[in-house]
């Protein structure tokens, strides 16, 4: 069994902050996300059923908090049947398996937005190690899988680095996250993913 490592704030701010703080912070962000959700949801649900056949979602099972697993939603990228041995591969900007409408809402990073439906509801944080699939956890190093001791993010340590990366270093980015975890680290990951977005440079 994983001996999952305790926060361990280094300042008052940080004692304020985890994990009271950091959830109220989701709450809020969650909030306006998913306020925002809901005025984009009619287009966007029409361009991709319009695109291509195919559901609006697309529903996968990941890692959350202590590697319990959850329903990850979000809108549908890729050409509906998946291929199955080349679903779990990260897609890159030229993959022949995203649609048109797929390629613009990752640029944008609007494929993300039913996300912070899971903010809300508490399986994922805003900021956090990314959530990954189930079963590339037993790929990962011990030291790798203490990722698992916070909840995943809808953004975190290892997006704001540029996406797509290999896995071994996606999980040390990750790790560095949960071993520096504050407020200030929170909020340069904040600033960043807000200056991604606005210059269109979400993921592929």
């Amino acid at each position: 069994m994983n001996e999952w490592p305790p926060l361990s704030p280094s300042g008052w701010v940080d004692r304020l902050y985890l994990p009271a703080g950091k959830r109220l912070l989701d709450l809020l962000i969650g909030g306006v996300g998913v306020i925002f959700l809901g005025l984009v949801f009619v287009p966007v649900a029409l361009a991709i059923l319009l695109d291509s056949k195919g559901p609006i979602f697309f529903v996968q099972e990941r890692a959350g908090l202590h590697e319990c697993p959850f329903r990850m939603v979000k809108f549908r990228t890729m050409k509906w049947p998946p291929v199955l041995e080349n679903s779990s591969k990260p897609a890159h900007e030229d993959d022949e398996r995203l649609t048109r409408v797929g390629r613009l809402l990752r640029r944008s990073s609007l494929d993300e937005l039913p996300q912070f439906w899971h903010v809300l509801w508490g399986e994922m944080s805003f900021i956090g190690p990314r959530p990954e699939l189930m079963g590339r956890l037993a790929l990962y190093t011990a030291p790798d899988r203490q990722r698992a001791a916070v909840k995943p993010g809808m953004s975190g340590w290892w997006q704001v680095h540029g996406r797509p990366q290999p896995m071994q270093e996606h999980a040390h980015l990750d790790s560095y996250y949960i071993q520096h975890i504050s407020f200030g680290l929170d909020m340069q990951i904040l600033f960043r993913t807000v200056i991604a977005v606005l210059r269109g440079t979400g993921a592929v």
